[in-house]
Protein backbone atom coordinates (compact mmCIF):
# COMPACT_ATOMS: atom_id res chain seq x y z
CA UNK A 1 0.00 0.00 0.00
CA UNK A 2 1.48 3.41 -0.96
CA UNK A 3 1.82 6.33 1.44
CA UNK A 4 -0.90 8.38 -0.25
CA UNK A 5 -3.43 5.57 0.17
CA UNK A 6 -2.46 5.15 3.82
CA UNK A 7 -2.87 8.88 4.45
CA UNK A 8 -6.27 8.89 2.73
CA UNK A 9 -7.43 6.00 4.89
CA UNK A 10 -6.19 7.74 8.04
CA UNK A 11 -8.03 10.90 6.97
CA UNK A 12 -11.18 8.89 6.33
CA UNK A 13 -10.91 7.40 9.81
CA UNK A 14 -10.59 10.84 11.37
CA UNK A 15 -13.61 12.21 9.44
CA UNK A 16 -15.73 9.18 10.31
CA UNK A 17 -14.84 9.14 14.02
CA UNK A 18 -18.46 9.87 14.94
CA UNK A 19 -19.82 7.02 12.81
CA UNK A 20 -17.62 4.01 13.39
CA UNK A 21 -20.02 1.10 12.61
CA UNK A 22 -17.35 -0.21 10.17
CA UNK A 23 -14.50 2.09 9.14
CA UNK A 24 -11.55 0.95 6.99
CA UNK A 25 -8.09 1.29 8.52
CA UNK A 26 -5.82 -0.44 6.02
CA UNK A 27 -5.98 -2.42 2.78
CA UNK A 28 -4.13 -5.72 2.97
CA UNK A 29 -1.88 -7.02 0.22
CA UNK A 30 -3.04 -10.34 -1.27
CA UNK A 31 -0.69 -12.41 0.92
CA UNK A 32 -1.08 -10.39 4.14
CA UNK A 33 -3.14 -11.29 7.19
CA UNK A 34 -3.87 -9.43 10.41
CA UNK A 35 -2.43 -11.22 13.45
CA UNK A 36 -2.83 -8.54 16.13
CA UNK A 37 -5.25 -5.69 16.62
CA UNK A 38 -5.74 -3.10 19.34
CA UNK A 39 -7.85 0.03 19.74
CA UNK A 40 -6.78 2.71 22.23
CA UNK A 41 -9.31 5.08 23.76
CA UNK A 42 -9.23 8.48 25.39
CA UNK A 43 -10.88 8.82 28.80
CA UNK A 44 -14.07 10.05 27.12
CA UNK A 45 -14.38 6.82 25.14
CA UNK A 46 -13.39 8.26 21.76
CA UNK A 47 -10.80 6.49 19.63
CA UNK A 48 -7.26 7.52 20.50
CA UNK A 49 -5.40 5.24 18.10
CA UNK A 50 -5.58 1.99 16.17
CA UNK A 51 -2.70 -0.49 16.11
CA UNK A 52 -2.40 -3.69 14.14
CA UNK A 53 0.27 -6.16 13.13
CA UNK A 54 0.01 -7.83 9.74
CA UNK A 55 2.30 -10.43 8.27
CA UNK A 56 3.05 -12.22 5.00
CA UNK A 57 5.09 -15.39 4.34
CA UNK A 58 8.80 -15.02 3.60
CA UNK A 59 10.34 -18.45 3.26
CA UNK A 60 14.06 -19.02 3.27
CA UNK A 61 15.16 -15.74 4.85
CA UNK A 62 18.05 -15.69 7.33
CA UNK A 63 16.82 -15.63 10.94
CA UNK A 64 18.93 -14.37 13.83
CA UNK A 65 18.58 -15.46 17.44
CA UNK A 66 16.80 -13.27 19.90
CA UNK A 67 18.80 -12.03 22.84
CA UNK A 68 16.27 -13.65 25.15
CA UNK A 69 13.03 -15.49 24.66
CA UNK A 70 10.52 -13.66 26.85
CA UNK A 71 10.82 -9.89 26.36
CA UNK A 72 7.56 -8.99 28.10
CA UNK A 73 7.73 -9.69 31.81
CA UNK A 74 10.69 -12.03 31.44
CA UNK A 75 14.38 -11.76 32.30
CA UNK A 76 16.47 -8.86 31.10
CA UNK A 77 18.94 -9.32 28.26
CA UNK A 78 22.60 -9.88 28.98
CA UNK A 79 24.32 -6.57 28.37
CA UNK A 80 27.57 -6.30 26.49
CA UNK A 81 28.42 -8.38 23.45
CA UNK A 82 24.73 -9.18 23.01
CA UNK A 83 24.46 -8.83 19.24
CA UNK A 84 22.20 -11.33 17.53
CA UNK A 85 23.57 -14.50 15.98
CA UNK A 86 22.34 -16.83 13.26
CA UNK A 87 19.45 -19.00 14.44
CA UNK A 88 20.11 -22.50 13.19
CA UNK A 89 16.72 -23.77 14.35
CA UNK A 90 14.19 -21.08 13.46
CA UNK A 91 10.51 -21.63 14.16
CA UNK A 92 7.72 -21.60 11.61
CA UNK A 93 6.50 -18.18 12.78
CA UNK A 94 9.91 -16.66 12.02
CA UNK A 95 9.47 -17.12 8.26
CA UNK A 96 7.16 -14.14 7.95
CA UNK A 97 7.59 -10.43 7.45
CA UNK A 98 5.71 -8.31 10.01
CA UNK A 99 4.37 -4.76 9.65
CA UNK A 100 2.99 -2.34 12.24
CA UNK A 101 -0.13 -0.48 11.07
CA UNK A 102 -0.59 2.56 13.31
CA UNK A 103 -3.52 4.87 12.59
CA UNK A 104 -3.50 3.46 9.05
CA UNK A 105 0.20 4.14 8.48
CA UNK A 106 2.49 1.23 7.63
CA UNK A 107 5.89 0.60 9.27
CA UNK A 108 8.12 -2.30 8.27
CA UNK A 109 8.67 -4.97 7.28
CA UNK A 110 10.37 -6.44 10.35
CA UNK A 111 11.36 -9.87 11.58
CA UNK A 112 10.06 -9.05 15.07
CA UNK A 113 8.46 -6.08 16.81
CA UNK A 114 9.27 -4.90 20.33
CA UNK A 115 8.98 -2.04 22.76
CA UNK A 116 12.20 -0.02 22.57
CA UNK A 117 13.83 -1.78 25.53
CA UNK A 118 11.94 -5.06 25.07
CA UNK A 119 10.43 -5.01 28.56
CA UNK A 120 6.90 -3.64 28.06
CA UNK A 121 4.32 -5.42 25.94
CA UNK A 122 1.55 -2.87 26.55
CA UNK A 123 1.04 -0.97 23.29
CA UNK A 124 -0.69 1.86 25.22
CA UNK A 125 2.70 2.88 26.62
CA UNK A 126 4.17 3.06 23.11
CA UNK A 127 1.71 5.76 22.03
CA UNK A 128 1.92 9.50 22.68
CA UNK A 129 -0.62 11.15 24.95
CA UNK A 130 -2.44 12.69 21.98
CA UNK A 131 -2.61 9.35 20.16
CA UNK A 132 -0.89 10.73 17.09
CA UNK A 133 2.51 9.04 17.25
CA UNK A 134 4.07 5.75 18.31
CA UNK A 135 7.53 4.67 19.49
CA UNK A 136 8.83 1.10 19.15
CA UNK A 137 11.60 -0.89 17.52
CA UNK A 138 11.61 -3.59 14.87
CA UNK A 139 14.28 -6.18 14.14
CA UNK A 140 15.55 -6.79 10.63
CA UNK A 141 18.45 -9.18 10.28
CA UNK A 142 21.01 -8.28 12.94
CA UNK A 143 19.92 -4.67 13.48
CA UNK A 144 17.22 -2.83 15.37
CA UNK A 145 15.24 -0.25 13.42
CA UNK A 146 13.64 2.17 15.88
CA UNK A 147 10.62 4.31 15.17
CA UNK A 148 10.47 7.33 17.50
CA UNK A 149 7.36 9.54 17.46
CA UNK A 150 6.30 7.76 14.24
CA UNK A 151 9.59 8.62 12.53
CA UNK A 152 12.26 6.07 11.52
CA UNK A 153 15.45 6.79 13.48
CA UNK A 154 19.09 5.70 13.71
CA UNK A 155 19.57 1.94 13.77
CA UNK A 156 21.44 0.13 16.55
CA UNK A 157 22.99 -3.29 17.13
CA UNK A 158 22.19 -4.31 20.70
CA UNK A 159 19.34 -3.70 23.11
CA UNK A 160 21.70 -2.00 25.58
CA UNK A 161 22.22 0.62 22.86
CA UNK A 162 18.48 1.37 22.59
CA UNK A 163 17.78 5.11 22.36
CA UNK A 164 16.67 7.10 25.39
CA UNK A 165 13.43 8.84 24.38
CA UNK A 166 10.07 9.96 25.76
CA UNK A 167 7.30 8.02 23.97
CA UNK A 168 4.32 9.80 25.52
CA UNK A 169 5.55 13.26 24.46
CA UNK A 170 5.31 12.59 20.73
CA UNK A 171 8.59 14.45 20.14
CA UNK A 172 11.29 13.28 17.75
CA UNK A 173 14.12 13.68 20.21
CA UNK A 174 16.33 10.89 21.50
CA UNK A 175 19.73 10.03 22.95
CA UNK A 176 21.83 7.29 21.38
CA UNK A 177 25.13 5.77 22.45
CA UNK A 178 27.01 5.98 19.18
CA UNK A 179 30.18 4.37 20.54
CA UNK A 180 31.82 3.84 23.91
CA UNK A 181 32.51 7.51 24.67
CA UNK A 182 30.29 9.13 22.08
CA UNK A 183 26.72 9.81 23.22
CA UNK A 184 24.62 11.83 20.82
CA UNK A 185 21.43 13.85 21.18
CA UNK A 186 19.17 13.97 18.14
CA UNK A 187 16.43 16.59 17.79
CA UNK A 188 14.01 16.33 14.86
CA UNK A 189 16.25 13.67 13.33
CA UNK A 190 19.41 15.77 13.36
CA UNK A 191 22.36 15.51 15.76
CA UNK A 192 22.21 18.34 18.30
CA UNK A 193 25.09 17.11 20.47
CA UNK A 194 27.87 14.67 19.60
CA UNK A 195 30.92 13.21 21.33
CA UNK A 196 29.54 13.56 24.87
CA UNK A 197 30.92 11.27 27.55
CA UNK A 198 27.39 10.55 28.85
CA UNK A 199 23.83 11.60 28.09
CA UNK A 200 20.68 10.22 29.73
CA UNK A 201 17.22 10.96 31.11
CA UNK A 202 15.58 12.71 28.15
CA UNK A 203 12.09 13.97 29.11
CA UNK A 204 9.65 16.53 27.76
CA UNK A 205 7.19 18.64 29.72
CA UNK A 206 3.46 18.06 29.36
CA UNK A 207 3.04 20.45 26.40
CA UNK A 208 6.32 19.51 24.73
CA UNK A 209 7.73 23.04 25.01
CA UNK A 210 10.50 22.11 27.46
CA UNK A 211 13.04 19.31 27.42
CA UNK A 212 15.44 18.08 30.10
CA UNK A 213 18.37 15.68 30.09
CA UNK A 214 21.60 15.26 32.01
CA UNK A 215 25.08 14.52 30.80
CA UNK A 216 28.82 14.73 30.99
CA UNK A 217 30.36 17.00 28.40
CA UNK A 218 33.41 15.82 26.43
CA UNK A 219 36.39 15.49 28.75
CA UNK A 220 34.33 16.08 31.92
CA UNK A 221 33.55 13.78 34.86
CA UNK A 222 30.77 16.01 36.19
CA UNK A 223 27.08 15.67 35.45
CA UNK A 224 24.97 18.73 34.70
CA UNK A 225 21.24 18.97 34.17
CA UNK A 226 20.25 20.77 30.98
CA UNK A 227 16.91 22.50 30.49
CA UNK A 228 16.17 23.43 26.88
CA UNK A 229 19.85 22.73 26.06
CA UNK A 230 21.14 25.19 28.69
CA UNK A 231 22.79 24.28 31.99
CA UNK A 232 20.16 24.30 34.71
CA UNK A 233 21.86 22.57 37.66
CA UNK A 234 25.15 20.98 38.65
CA UNK A 235 27.86 19.94 38.76
CA UNK A 236 26.86 16.58 40.28
CA UNK A 237 28.59 13.28 40.92
CA UNK A 238 25.26 11.55 40.20
CA UNK A 239 21.90 12.93 39.09
CA UNK A 240 19.30 10.93 41.00
CA UNK A 241 16.26 12.42 39.28
CA UNK A 242 15.34 15.20 36.87
CA UNK A 243 11.68 15.28 35.89
CA UNK A 244 8.77 17.62 35.26
CA UNK A 245 5.83 17.93 37.62
CA UNK A 246 2.89 16.34 35.75
CA UNK A 247 0.88 18.78 33.62
CA UNK A 248 3.39 21.59 34.19
CA UNK A 249 6.65 22.94 32.81
CA UNK A 250 8.18 22.95 36.32
CA UNK A 251 11.33 20.89 36.68
CA UNK A 252 12.34 18.93 39.81
CA UNK A 253 16.01 17.98 40.22
CA UNK A 254 17.92 15.98 42.78
CA UNK A 255 21.61 15.27 42.40
CA UNK A 256 24.56 14.96 44.72
CA UNK A 257 28.27 15.60 44.86
CA UNK A 258 30.99 13.41 46.29
CA UNK A 259 34.18 14.08 48.16
CA UNK A 260 36.55 12.10 50.35
CA UNK A 261 37.01 13.53 53.84
CA UNK A 262 39.53 11.76 56.10
CA UNK A 263 39.25 8.67 53.89
CA UNK A 264 35.44 8.72 54.30
CA UNK A 265 33.00 9.23 51.46
CA UNK A 266 30.79 12.28 51.95
CA UNK A 267 27.77 12.84 49.71
CA UNK A 268 26.26 16.30 49.48
CA UNK A 269 22.90 16.96 47.83
CA UNK A 270 23.10 20.67 48.52
CA UNK A 271 19.61 21.62 47.35
CA UNK A 272 16.67 19.83 45.86
CA UNK A 273 15.36 22.07 43.08
CA UNK A 274 11.66 22.55 42.34
CA UNK A 275 11.49 25.10 39.56
CA UNK A 276 13.44 28.09 40.85
CA UNK A 277 12.95 27.08 44.50
CA UNK A 278 15.89 25.61 46.41
CA UNK A 279 15.18 23.19 49.27
CA UNK A 280 18.37 22.74 51.34
CA UNK A 281 19.47 19.22 52.25
CA UNK A 282 22.01 18.64 55.07
CA UNK A 283 25.31 17.02 54.17
CA UNK A 284 25.50 13.22 54.33
CA UNK A 285 21.73 12.83 53.99
CA UNK A 286 20.01 10.84 51.24
CA UNK A 287 17.01 11.97 49.19
CA UNK A 288 14.23 9.68 47.95
CA UNK A 289 12.15 9.69 44.79
CA UNK A 290 9.79 12.56 43.91
CA UNK A 291 6.04 11.99 44.24
CA UNK A 292 3.31 14.35 43.05
CA UNK A 293 -0.25 15.00 44.19
CA UNK A 294 -2.22 18.16 43.49
CA UNK A 295 0.04 21.17 44.05
CA UNK A 296 2.46 19.21 46.23
CA UNK A 297 5.80 17.49 45.73
CA UNK A 298 6.82 14.89 48.30
CA UNK A 299 10.16 13.17 48.94
CA UNK A 300 12.04 11.68 51.87
CA UNK A 301 15.31 12.75 53.44
CA UNK A 302 17.22 10.20 55.51
CA UNK A 303 20.39 9.89 57.55
CA UNK A 304 22.29 6.77 58.57
CA UNK A 305 22.91 6.23 62.28
CA UNK A 306 25.35 4.05 64.16
CA UNK A 307 23.06 1.42 65.64
CA UNK A 308 22.54 -2.33 65.49
CA UNK A 309 18.78 -1.92 65.89
CA UNK A 310 17.18 -2.09 62.45
CA UNK A 311 14.72 0.66 63.41
CA UNK A 312 17.47 2.96 64.65
CA UNK A 313 19.90 2.49 61.77
CA UNK A 314 18.37 5.43 59.93
CA UNK A 315 16.24 8.49 60.60
CA UNK A 316 13.69 9.64 58.03
CA UNK A 317 12.05 12.98 57.38
CA UNK A 318 9.11 13.49 55.03
CA UNK A 319 9.36 16.72 53.02
CA UNK A 320 6.23 18.19 51.41
CA UNK A 321 6.60 21.24 49.17
CA UNK A 322 3.78 23.23 47.59
CA UNK A 323 5.19 24.46 44.28
CA UNK A 324 2.55 27.20 43.98
CA UNK A 325 2.73 28.74 47.48
CA UNK A 326 6.34 27.54 48.12
CA UNK A 327 5.30 26.25 51.55
CA UNK A 328 7.66 23.58 52.89
CA UNK A 329 6.56 21.08 55.56
CA UNK A 330 8.93 18.68 57.31
CA UNK A 331 7.74 15.70 59.35
CA UNK A 332 10.20 13.73 61.47
CA UNK A 333 10.19 10.78 63.86
CA UNK A 334 10.24 8.04 61.23
CA UNK A 335 12.64 5.15 60.77
CA UNK A 336 13.68 2.20 58.61
CA UNK A 337 11.77 3.05 55.43
CA UNK A 338 8.95 5.14 53.99
CA UNK A 339 6.61 3.97 51.22
CA UNK A 340 4.68 6.79 49.56
CA UNK A 341 1.37 6.44 47.74
CA UNK A 342 -1.75 8.49 47.00
CA UNK A 343 -5.40 7.71 47.60
CA UNK A 344 -6.39 8.07 43.98
CA UNK A 345 -6.86 11.78 44.57
CA UNK A 346 -4.66 14.66 45.66
CA UNK A 347 -3.54 13.38 49.06
CA UNK A 348 -0.28 11.66 50.02
CA UNK A 349 -0.13 8.74 52.44
CA UNK A 350 2.95 7.08 53.86
CA UNK A 351 3.54 3.60 55.22
CA UNK A 352 6.48 3.78 57.61
CA UNK A 353 7.84 2.96 61.08
CA UNK A 354 8.91 4.75 64.22
CA UNK A 355 12.14 3.90 66.06
CA UNK A 356 10.25 1.40 68.27
CA UNK A 357 9.27 -0.66 65.25
CA UNK A 358 5.61 0.32 65.31
CA UNK A 359 4.08 0.41 61.82
CA UNK A 360 2.50 3.75 60.97
CA UNK A 361 0.03 5.00 58.39
CA UNK A 362 0.71 8.72 58.00
CA UNK A 363 -1.48 11.19 56.16
CA UNK A 364 -0.18 14.20 54.27
CA UNK A 365 0.59 16.91 56.80
CA UNK A 366 2.24 14.44 59.20
CA UNK A 367 -0.89 13.11 60.95
CA UNK A 368 -0.50 9.51 62.17
CA UNK A 369 -3.90 7.98 61.48
CA UNK A 370 -3.08 4.38 62.40
CA UNK A 371 -0.40 2.71 64.53
CA UNK A 372 0.25 -1.02 64.70
CA UNK A 373 2.24 -1.95 67.80
CA UNK A 374 4.83 -4.69 68.21
CA UNK A 375 5.68 -5.15 64.55
CA UNK A 376 9.39 -4.71 65.19
CA UNK A 377 10.45 -8.27 64.48
CA UNK A 378 10.77 -10.58 61.51
CA UNK A 379 7.65 -12.17 60.09
CA UNK A 380 5.33 -9.19 59.70
CA UNK A 381 4.04 -7.98 56.37
CA UNK A 382 1.65 -5.02 56.28
CA UNK A 383 -0.18 -3.40 53.40
CA UNK A 384 -2.21 -0.19 53.57
CA UNK A 385 -4.68 1.12 50.99
CA UNK A 386 -6.66 4.37 51.28
CA UNK A 387 -9.60 5.65 49.22
CA UNK A 388 -10.46 9.29 48.43
CA UNK A 389 -13.01 9.28 51.27
CA UNK A 390 -10.19 8.72 53.76
CA UNK A 391 -11.18 5.12 54.57
CA UNK A 392 -8.24 2.76 54.87
CA UNK A 393 -7.92 -0.99 54.64
CA UNK A 394 -5.04 -2.92 56.21
CA UNK A 395 -3.71 -6.40 55.53
CA UNK A 396 -1.56 -7.59 58.44
CA UNK A 397 0.25 -10.93 58.21
CA UNK A 398 2.58 -12.60 60.66
CA UNK A 399 4.25 -15.57 59.01
CA UNK A 400 5.92 -16.70 62.23
CA UNK A 401 2.51 -17.03 63.92
CA UNK A 402 0.67 -18.07 60.73
CA UNK A 403 -1.91 -15.32 61.16
CA UNK A 404 -3.47 -12.79 58.79
CA UNK A 405 -5.87 -9.99 59.62
CA UNK A 406 -7.89 -7.63 57.45
CA UNK A 407 -8.95 -4.35 59.06
CA UNK A 408 -11.06 -1.45 57.87
CA UNK A 409 -10.33 1.91 59.50
CA UNK A 410 -8.32 0.15 62.20
CA UNK A 411 -11.02 -2.41 63.15
CA UNK A 412 -11.41 -6.05 62.06
CA UNK A 413 -13.38 -6.35 58.82
CA UNK A 414 -16.14 -8.86 59.57
CA UNK A 415 -16.91 -9.40 55.86
CA UNK A 416 -13.47 -10.99 55.43
CA UNK A 417 -14.45 -13.84 57.77
CA UNK A 418 -12.34 -15.67 60.32
CA UNK A 419 -10.45 -18.02 57.98
CA UNK A 420 -8.10 -15.49 56.42
CA UNK A 421 -4.74 -16.95 55.39
CA UNK A 422 -3.84 -14.13 53.03
CA UNK A 423 -5.27 -11.81 50.41
CA UNK A 424 -5.00 -11.89 46.65
CA UNK A 425 -6.61 -8.45 46.24
CA UNK A 426 -6.77 -5.76 48.92
CA UNK A 427 -8.00 -2.29 48.08
CA UNK A 428 -10.84 -0.12 46.85
CA UNK A 429 -12.68 0.35 43.58
CA UNK A 430 -11.07 3.44 42.00
CA UNK A 431 -14.42 4.74 40.75
CA UNK A 432 -16.88 3.91 43.55
CA UNK A 433 -14.34 3.66 46.40
CA UNK A 434 -15.97 0.45 47.71
CA UNK A 435 -13.96 -2.53 49.00
CA UNK A 436 -12.32 -4.93 46.56
CA UNK A 437 -11.05 -7.91 48.51
CA UNK A 438 -10.19 -11.49 47.59
CA UNK A 439 -9.40 -13.58 50.66
CA UNK A 440 -7.28 -16.73 50.49
CA UNK A 441 -8.84 -19.17 52.96
CA UNK A 442 -6.04 -21.75 52.68
CA UNK A 443 -2.29 -21.66 52.19
CA UNK A 444 -1.99 -23.85 49.13
CA UNK A 445 -0.13 -22.45 46.16
CA UNK A 446 -2.40 -19.78 44.62
CA UNK A 447 -5.05 -20.78 47.18
CA UNK A 448 -7.82 -23.23 46.27
CA UNK A 449 -10.44 -21.74 48.56
CA UNK A 450 -11.37 -18.08 48.32
CA UNK A 451 -13.83 -15.52 49.56
CA UNK A 452 -14.72 -12.52 47.41
CA UNK A 453 -15.85 -9.22 48.92
CA UNK A 454 -16.71 -6.73 46.16
CA UNK A 455 -18.64 -3.89 47.77
CA UNK A 456 -21.75 -5.57 49.19
CA UNK A 457 -21.32 -8.58 46.87
CA UNK A 458 -19.89 -11.48 48.93
CA UNK A 459 -19.45 -15.05 47.72
CA UNK A 460 -17.08 -18.03 48.06
CA UNK A 461 -15.55 -20.42 45.51
CA UNK A 462 -13.21 -23.41 45.59
CA UNK A 463 -10.85 -24.50 42.84
CA UNK A 464 -7.70 -23.40 40.96
CA UNK A 465 -7.75 -19.75 39.94
CA UNK A 466 -5.87 -17.64 37.43
CA UNK A 467 -4.89 -14.19 38.66
CA UNK A 468 -3.69 -12.94 35.27
CA UNK A 469 -7.03 -12.03 33.67
CA UNK A 470 -9.41 -10.41 36.14
CA UNK A 471 -11.70 -7.41 35.71
CA UNK A 472 -13.69 -5.34 38.20
CA UNK A 473 -16.36 -3.37 36.27
CA UNK A 474 -16.19 0.25 37.37
CA UNK A 475 -19.89 0.83 37.98
CA UNK A 476 -20.92 -2.44 39.62
CA UNK A 477 -20.00 -4.73 42.49
CA UNK A 478 -19.14 -7.59 40.15
CA UNK A 479 -15.93 -9.40 39.30
CA UNK A 480 -15.03 -11.31 36.15
CA UNK A 481 -12.36 -13.89 36.85
CA UNK A 482 -10.84 -17.08 35.52
CA UNK A 483 -10.93 -20.57 37.01
CA UNK A 484 -8.19 -22.97 35.99
CA UNK A 485 -8.44 -26.72 35.34
CA UNK A 486 -5.22 -28.72 35.07
CA UNK A 487 -5.96 -31.61 32.72
CA UNK A 488 -2.35 -32.77 32.69
CA UNK A 489 1.11 -31.24 32.87
CA UNK A 490 0.93 -29.65 29.42
CA UNK A 491 -2.80 -29.10 29.18
CA UNK A 492 -4.30 -26.33 31.30
CA UNK A 493 -7.82 -25.11 30.60
CA UNK A 494 -9.74 -22.04 31.76
CA UNK A 495 -13.34 -20.99 32.29
CA UNK A 496 -14.70 -17.49 32.67
CA UNK A 497 -16.80 -16.62 35.73
CA UNK A 498 -18.89 -13.63 36.69
CA UNK A 499 -19.03 -13.73 40.47
CA UNK A 500 -19.97 -17.35 41.34
CA UNK A 501 -21.57 -18.16 37.96
CA UNK A 502 -19.71 -19.75 35.04
CA UNK A 503 -20.33 -17.85 31.80
CA UNK A 504 -19.29 -20.51 29.26
CA UNK A 505 -19.40 -24.28 29.25
CA UNK A 506 -16.27 -24.44 27.10
CA UNK A 507 -12.91 -24.81 28.81
CA UNK A 508 -10.45 -22.69 26.81
CA UNK A 509 -6.68 -23.12 26.51
CA UNK A 510 -6.38 -19.34 26.79
CA UNK A 511 -8.59 -16.43 27.77
CA UNK A 512 -6.81 -13.13 27.02
CA UNK A 513 -7.60 -9.41 26.69
CA UNK A 514 -10.70 -9.74 28.90
CA UNK A 515 -12.71 -6.52 29.05
CA UNK A 516 -16.21 -5.57 30.21
CA UNK A 517 -18.65 -2.71 30.03
CA UNK A 518 -18.48 -0.36 33.01
CA UNK A 519 -21.77 -1.76 34.31
CA UNK A 520 -20.57 -5.35 33.98
CA UNK A 521 -23.56 -6.27 31.80
CA UNK A 522 -21.37 -7.10 28.79
CA UNK A 523 -18.00 -8.82 28.37
CA UNK A 524 -15.56 -9.78 25.62
CA UNK A 525 -12.25 -11.64 25.36
CA UNK A 526 -9.96 -13.48 22.97
CA UNK A 527 -10.09 -17.26 23.41
CA UNK A 528 -8.71 -20.40 21.87
CA UNK A 529 -8.85 -24.14 22.47
CA UNK A 530 -5.49 -24.69 20.80
CA UNK A 531 -2.88 -25.85 23.34
CA UNK A 532 0.38 -24.12 24.05
CA UNK A 533 -0.91 -20.54 23.91
CA UNK A 534 0.16 -18.15 26.64
CA UNK A 535 -2.61 -16.97 28.97
CA UNK A 536 -0.98 -13.58 29.34
CA UNK A 537 -2.95 -10.57 28.23
CA UNK A 538 -0.42 -9.26 25.72
CA UNK A 539 -0.17 -11.43 22.63
CA UNK A 540 2.03 -9.20 20.45
CA UNK A 541 4.93 -11.63 20.08
CA UNK A 542 5.60 -13.76 17.02
CA UNK A 543 4.83 -17.11 18.70
CA UNK A 544 1.65 -15.71 20.30
CA UNK A 545 0.42 -14.13 17.07
CA UNK A 546 1.02 -17.37 15.19
CA UNK A 547 -2.03 -19.06 16.72
CA UNK A 548 -5.38 -17.58 15.77
CA UNK A 549 -7.72 -16.62 18.61
CA UNK A 550 -11.46 -16.23 18.46
CA UNK A 551 -13.37 -13.22 19.71
CA UNK A 552 -15.89 -14.10 22.42
CA UNK A 553 -18.60 -11.47 23.01
CA UNK A 554 -21.31 -12.04 25.63
CA UNK A 555 -20.94 -15.82 25.26
CA UNK A 556 -21.02 -15.78 21.46
CA UNK A 557 -17.95 -16.81 19.44
CA UNK A 558 -17.53 -14.27 16.63
CA UNK A 559 -14.61 -15.83 14.73
CA UNK A 560 -10.83 -15.55 14.44
CA UNK A 561 -10.40 -12.42 12.32
CA UNK A 562 -10.64 -9.96 15.21
CA UNK A 563 -8.15 -8.13 17.42
CA UNK A 564 -8.48 -7.34 21.11
CA UNK A 565 -11.79 -5.79 22.24
CA UNK A 566 -12.11 -2.57 24.19
CA UNK A 567 -15.26 -1.03 25.71
CA UNK A 568 -16.26 2.52 24.81
CA UNK A 569 -18.77 3.85 27.32
CA UNK A 570 -19.31 6.90 25.14
CA UNK A 571 -20.55 4.67 22.29
CA UNK A 572 -22.02 1.91 24.44
CA UNK A 573 -20.22 -0.68 22.29
CA UNK A 574 -17.11 -2.80 22.10
CA UNK A 575 -14.62 -1.49 19.55
CA UNK A 576 -12.38 -3.97 17.79
CA UNK A 577 -10.24 -4.26 14.68
CA UNK A 578 -11.45 -6.88 12.21
CA UNK A 579 -9.97 -8.33 9.04
CA UNK A 580 -12.78 -8.33 6.46
CA UNK A 581 -12.79 -8.51 2.67
CA UNK A 582 -9.08 -7.72 2.38
CA UNK A 583 -9.23 -4.74 4.73
CA UNK A 584 -8.70 -4.02 8.40
CA UNK A 585 -11.87 -2.45 9.71
CA UNK A 586 -12.64 -0.59 12.94
CA UNK A 587 -15.86 -2.29 14.03
CA UNK A 588 -18.52 -1.70 16.71
CA UNK A 589 -20.06 -4.71 18.44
Amino acid sequence: MNKLSSLLLALFLALSANSIAQSPIYTLAPDQEMVYGKVGLFDNGEVKYTFAVVRSPHSGKQIYKREFMSPYGGGKPVYGGSQMRVDNNPSEYDFYDYWVIFNGREFGPYDRIYEMHQDDGNVDSWVSDDGKSITFTGVKGQRYYPVIASRPSSTFWSVNQAPDCDPVAGKWGYILQWSQNDYRLFVDGRPKLTGWKRLKGLKYSYDGSNVVYCGKEPGSDDYFVYLNHEKFAGPYYVVSEATFIPNTNILCVDGFGFESVNNRAVYNHGNVLVGDSKIPIPDDHSVGKFYFAGDWVSFTVSRSNKSENVYEKASYWIYEFNYKTRQLLKHDGFAHMVSTFTNGGDTFYYSTFNSKGDRLLVKQGGEIIHKLLNTNYDGYSILFRVNPNGEYITGLSNTSKNTYKVMLNGKPLSAAGNKVKGTDVLGFCPEKHTIQLIVNKDQSVASKSRKYVIGDNIFELDGDFSDINRVFPAQSNDIFHIQRFIIDRNDWRYQLFKNDKCLTEVKWSSIAELTTSLSGSRYAALVTQKPGVSLYGYYSLNPHMHIKRQLLVDGRVMGDTFGAPVWSEQRGKFLVLQEKNGRIMLTEL
